[in-house]
């Protein structure tokens, strides 16, 4: 409604005779906005294109054709204006027009124009007495409104008040009941962790405890492991000791007596020694004998089986002609003599080199896995080297009866309680070897997954009955006659490879068992 205030307002003038249509247009043009109109049909479509609120007109308004004007929503809330003498004694039947306007004037037809423009400057300022007045019934109503929503305000706003308090009071009690609660509960908590600490020392003891029960079963097997090596080397240097005694003090005034020819001969038997050999065995040195005395008998060598002797004492294993002749020579007999105690202390020196190399490594690994490890934090560690280690330990009771076959793929380091794992490889290869009893084929695979790594011990043992396969990670449950086992050994590497978050699982058959366990990399 604010166009209604507006100086250039619409106004719309109806009449038949064009002649006071430009009349009226040419007087008002300047103050309003004037449209002007010679038909009923015309002035119908002023109005439903412009904001008309002002119309004169001087057409007969109780006609059929004005009653339809009338009644149009086009034309509704606008201010008339009407210039007929016969509209003046019809008033009193136009209020009986449908949709005719509350408010209308009259004037005459010949009206000066500037009673016509005091008759607009009224019709205007009626029009903005209405619209203020009803501004003022809509404030006064939204005032009604708004004093009542106060009213509901307050009333609310003393419910909630009611129910702040209601709620703060249960909101102590719940807090008081929640605070005896927490306190229950850190109290329960600490009991929690009480056992749950001894647990935990419980069990660490208890897999301490269970190597060691393995590691008695093993004592002796790992005792000769590491006598062999030990005795090999108390052989090997008493031979030095005796050599270097007896003999080696002679060998500066031997090798000065012995004429140019024949000091080149002995250091061409002496480069002999710096020859890399391969360790042969009894067998093969046997086979490698028979076909160089072949070869000797063929090129009719004199005394063929010592010569084959000799040069396979100096590690020798194929026909030198060069060699063959200076052997022969009886003057060459003593020379022969010391390069062979030379090579003897050659071969005394990689004795004790190997046997040291042996009785290492069966002490590292018996280090490895006596060992407690207190931290109880995880670190990087080998896996196949763990397996290596346990290996070592068993090794006395795998060497002549159990073919260990090794499938080991390249797998990155993990990080893992590399202590525990050793555990769960014990357990798994001592059960294997208990089922074919120590005799059979043992095949270890590792590989890399996607996500962890893969560990699997096969063995082509008797198998795990139907009746006893879904007892066998359970504590305390075993099929060993008493005394040789607890029933601890799976139940232990289950819950070891849970606390790696990884997985352990079982397929036996009779002639084929498989334990594979997952270990993740994260």
């Amino acid at each position: 409604m604010s166009e209604l205030l507006h100086p250039h307002i619409a106004i719309l003038y109806i009449d038949a005779d064009t002649i006071y249509c430009d009349y009226f247009l040419s007087h008002f043009s300047d103050e309003y906005r004037v449209f002007t109109a010679s038909s009923i049909q015309e002035a119908l479509t002023h109005i439903q294109q412009q904001p008309i609120r002002i119309i004169f007109s001087t057409l007969n308004l109780v006609s059929p054709i004005f009653s339809h004007l009338l009644t149009n929503h086009a034309a509704k809330n606008i201010e008339w204006i009407i210039r007929h003498p016969e509209t003046v004694k019809n008033t009193a039947q136009l209020k009986k027009i449908p949709g005719y306007p509350s408010f209308y004037h009259h004037c005459q037809l010949d009206a000066h124009p500037d009673t016509l423009r005091a008759i607009l400057r009224h019709a205007l300022d009626r029009q903005r007495l209405q619209l203020e007045n009803r501004l003022l019934r809509q404030n006064l109503q939204q005032t009604q409104c708004l004093l009542q929503k106060n009213k509901q305000y307050k009333q609310i706003e003393e419910e909630i008040k009611y129910l702040n308090t209601e709620l703060e009071q249960r909101v102590l009690k719940r807090t008081v009941q929640l605070e005896e609660a927490r306190e229950e509960a850190c109290a329960s908590n600490r009991e929690l962790r009480t056992v749950l600490n001894t647990l935990k020392l419980a069990q660490d003891e208890l897999v301490q405890s269970e190597k060691m029960v393995i590691l008695g079963q093993l004592i002796a097997g790992v005792a000769h492991e590491i006598n062999t090596p030990l005795a090999a080397i108390r052989s090997a240097i008493e031979h030095i000791h005796s050599f270097i005694h007896k003999d080696f003090i002679r060998l500066p005034s031997f090798f000065r007596a012995l004429s140019q020819p024949q000091k080149n001969d002995f250091m061409i038997l002496l480069k002999q020694l710096n020859n890399t050999q391969k360790h042969l065995s009894s067998r093969e040195k046997r086979q490698k004998k028979h076909q160089l005395q072949q070869v000797l008998q063929e090129k009719n060598v004199v005394q063929p089986e010592k010569l084959a002797k000799q040069l396979l004492s100096l590690g020798i294993t194929q026909y030198q002609e060069n060699l063959v002749s200076i052997l022969q020579g009886i003057e060459n007999q003593e020379i022969l003599s010391w390069i062979i105690q030379l090579k003897t202390i050659q071969k005394s020196t990689t004795t004790i080199h190997m046997a040291a190399e042996r009785a290492n490594k069966v002490i590292f690994a018996l280090k490895t896995f006596a060992r407690h490890d207190t931290n109880g934090e995880k670190q990087t560690c080998n896996i196949i080297e763990g397996i290596e280690n346990v290996l070592t330990l068993y090794d006395h009771q795998l060497k002549s009866t159990v073919e260990v076959k090794r499938h080991y793929q390249t797998i990155p380091r993990l990080m893992a309680y590399p202590d525990e794992l050793n555990q769960v490889w014990t357990n798994l290869l001592h059960n294997a070897l208990q089922a074919m009893e120590f005799n059979g084929i043992l095949k270890i695979t590792v590989q890399a997954l996607k996500t962890g790594i893969e560990v699997c011990f096969e063995d082509n043992g008797c198998g795990i009955p139907e009746d006893v396969y879904p007892h066998i990670f359970e504590p305390f449950f075993s099929t060993k006659p008493k005394g040789e086992g607890t029933g601890l050994g799976l139940d232990i590497a289950q819950k070891i490879i849970n606390k790696h978050n990884g997985e352990i699982h079982v397929e036996s058959q009779p002639g084929k068992t498989v334990f594979q366990v997952v270990l993740p990399f994260n």
